[in-house]
C-alpha cells in the first residue's frame, strides 16, 4: 500500500513541506526552460516501523509492505523503484516480486527519520534522492529524530552529512540484510529528481555551497570520469587537453577528492566542464553565477531520459550559467547505446570558452571603470 494512503486510513501524521504545483522557471542563457509539474513534498511518521538495511521501503507493525515507490515486475528483476543491494525475483505471471525478510529483529527505542542510501552508494542519487530527506530531520515543534543510514556508507557520503549539521551520534547505522524496527520512522515520499522541487535544491545548495557570492573570474575545472565503465571516456582526449590548456583549466577527477577538498576547489572555479552524469553534482558546490559547460550527446532524451532537463531545471533554481557541447556517440561493442564513450566538438567548446572569457573581461572592465 502506499505509504500516505496507509497513514491516512490510520490516522497517523503525513506532513507536508511543499505543495504540488506547477513549476516556471527562468530560461537559463540561451536555453529554455518549460514549465512542469511537481507532486507535494510530504513525508509520513509510521509508529512502530520496521525496515531491512538495504531495501527503501518500511514494513507496518502489522506486517504489511508500505511501497511508496510501486516495483514493476517488467524489470530485469530488480524491485523497481526501491534502492536494492540484495536480491529479489519477479514473478510475471502472479505481479508479484519477492525479496528475502529475516524473522530477527533489532528493537531500536527512538524515533527516527529514514535516510538509508542508494544501489552501490551511487552519489549522485546520494545527492539528490537521499540527503534530500534530511529536510524533515529538524521540523519546529517537532522532537529531535534520529537518522537511520547502512553502516557501509562511504566516507565522501559522511563528509557531506557533516555539513547538514549531522554528528555521529545522530546516526543509527544498520548492517545490510538486518532488519530494525523503531517507536517510529519519518519516512519521505520519493519525487523524481528529474523534476526538481525549487526549495529542495535550494535545500540542498544551502548545506553543501561554502561559498554563495556570485562566481569570481578564476580558472575552471575539467571533472574527468574516474570510471568509464558506464561509458562517456573521451575519445579524443589529446584535441581536448589542448583546448583546456589554452584556457587554463585543470583537469581533475572528483570522487579522488574528499568532500572539503571539492568544497575549495570548486568555490574558486568560474568554470566547471564535464560530460552528462554524476559529477554535475558540483552545481551544488559552486557559487552563483559559474558557468557549467555539459558535455552531452545530441539525442540526450533517447540516451538518458529526463537527465537534459533535469540539468538545466537545477541551474534555473541555483542561478548558474549553463552552456552544452553536443558530442558524437562512440559506441562500444556489445555494449549499451548510452554506455558509449564521447567524441568531443573541440571547435564547439574553444567558441564557449571564449565567449565565456570575452564576457568575463568585458565584466572586469566595467567594475574596474565604476
Amino acid at each position: 500500500m502506499h505509504t500516505v494512503t496507509w497513514c491516512e486510513n490510520h490516522g497517523h501524521p503525513v506532513i507536508e513541506l511543499d505543495a504540488a504545483g506547477e513549476i516556471a522557471l527562468r530560461d537559463v542563457d540561451n536555453l529554455p526552460v518549460a514549465p512542469y509539474w511537481t507532486d507535494a513534498t510530504r513525508f509520513t511518521v509510521i509508529p512502530e516501523a520496521s525496515v531491512m538495511a538495504g531495501w527503501d521501503f518500511v514494513m507496518t507493525a502489522a506486517g504489511g509492505a508500505l511501497d511508496y515507490n510501486p516495483p514493476s515486475v517488467e524489470s530485469t528483476g530488480n524491485l523497481m523503484g526501491a534502492y536494492t543491494f540484495v536480491p529479489s525475483v519477479a514473478n510475471r505471471a502472479r505481479s508479484r516480486i519477492f525479496h528475502p525478510w529475516t524473522k530477527d529483529v533489532t528493537v531500536i527505542d527512538a524515533d527516527a527519520l529514514f535516510l538509508g542510501a542508494p544501489p552501490a552508494y551511487h552519489y549522485g542519487h546520494w545527492i539528490y534522492d537521499f540527503l534530500s530527506r534530511l529536510r524533515a530531520w529538524r521540523q519546529a515543534g517537532r522532537a529531535p529524530l534520529k537518522i537511520f543510514t547502512l553502516a557501509g556508507l562511504p566516507q565522501a557520503h559522511r563528509q557531506t552529512l557533516t555539513m547538514f549539521g549531522v554528528q555521529p551520534e545522530d546516526l543509527i547505522e544498520g548492517e545490510i540484510g538486518r532488519v530494525y524496527r523503531f517507536r517510529s520512522l519519518t519516512v519521505g515520499v520519493p519525487l523524481s529528481h528529474t523534476l526538481p522541487v525549487p526549495a529542495t535544491a535550494r535545500f540542498l545548495y544551502e548545506a553543501l555551497a561554502v561559498q554563495k557570492t556570485p562566481a569570481a573570474a578564476g580558472g575552471g575545472c575539467f571533472l574527468e570520469r574516474s570510471q568509464t565503465a558506464r561509458g562517456r571516456a573521451i575519445v579524443n582526449a589529446e584535441e581536448l587537453a589542448a583546448v583546456l590548456s589554452e584556457f587554463q583549466i585543470r583537469t581533475v577527477r572528483r570522487p579522488e577528492l574528499s568532500v572539503f577538498e571539492q568544497n575549495a576547489l570548486f568555490s574558486e572555479a568560474g568554470i566547471i566542464i564535464t560530460p552528462f552524469g554524476t559529477d554535475l553534482v558540483t552545481m551544488f558546490q559552486v557559487r552563483p553565477g559559474t558557468d557549467i559547460v555539459a558535455l552531452q550527446f545530441p539525442d540526450m532524451e533517447n540516451v538518458y531520459e529526463g537527465i537534459a532537463d533535469l540539468i538545466v531545471r537545477y541551474c534555473a533554481i541555483l542561478g548558474m550559467r549553463l552552456h552544452i557541447v553536443e558530442c558524437s556517440l562512440a559506441v562500444r561493442e556489445g555494449k549499451l547505446k548510452y554506455h558509449g564513450d564521447m567524441i568531443v566538438d573541440c571547435v564547439a567548446l574553444r567558441g564557449i570558452l571564449g565567449k565565456i572569457q570575452a564576457r568575463r573581461q568585458a565584466e572586469e572592465a566595467r567594475a574596474t571603470a565604476s
